[in-house]
């Protein structure tokens, strides 16, 4: 109702919310603010899709997006635990150093979806049931993520699982937090 009521009116409105599904569905321009500094402005869909920086799109994502500090050595990403993801499509491009990747919750999977995806080792953390949505908290050694799965899941703490990751889906930032890849936009889930 509030987004016709704007849409309605010839005048500018400022609205305030902590809650990133909020500000997509209302549209227009966003500001990201983060301890009272304005950290990224611009269309609303173009600043989730290219959040400019590490701490934008921990932000500005619901479960803030999961993230894995990163050694890029030939093509190949470590993390200090010695997980290793190969770098294709648009983070083939990343300088060898440190990095961090990014995924959303919404693009982990606990099933495989396509053949390029990877599988890691993870263990439950915890299973939480929200509505129609389970959010599974996973780790394996420096890896701890959020996985949001849709449908009502149960999963027993300490079960070992396998996390599947499309590397299509990934964003790289660079050692300062800079975004330095981001996912080609699709027409799929967030």
């Amino acid at each position: 109702e509030l987004r016709d009521l704007f849409a309605r009116q010839e005048t500018t409105v400022v609205y305030a919310t902590t809650e990133p599904l909020e500000a997509l569905i209302m549209g227009g321009q966003v500001i990201v603010m983060d301890e009272g500094r304005v950290l990224q402005r611009g269309p609303t869909v173009e600043v989730y899709h290219h959040p400019g920086s590490q701490r934008v799109a921990e932000v500005f994502s619901d479960p803030p997006m999961n993230m894995l500090a990163v050694t890029v050595e030939a093509g190949t990403a470590r993390s200090r635990s010695g997980l290793t993801l190969p770098l294709s499509h648009h983070l083939a491009s990343l300088a060898d150093g440190p990095h961090t990747l990014g995924v959303r919750a919404s693009h982990l999977s606990l099933r495989p979806r396509q053949g390029g995806d990877i599988a890691i080792d993870a263990t439950v953390e915890l299973a939480e049931i929200s509505g129609s949505e389970t959010f599974i908290h996973v780790h394996n050694a420096d890896l701890h993520w959020v996985v949001q799965e849709e449908g009502v899941h149960e999963h027993a703490l300490g079960q070992q699982v396998k996390v599947y990751l499309d590397p299509a889906r990934v964003y790289g930032f660079d050692r300062n937090g800079a975004l330095e890849a981001a996912p080609a936009r699709s027409s799929g889930r967030g």
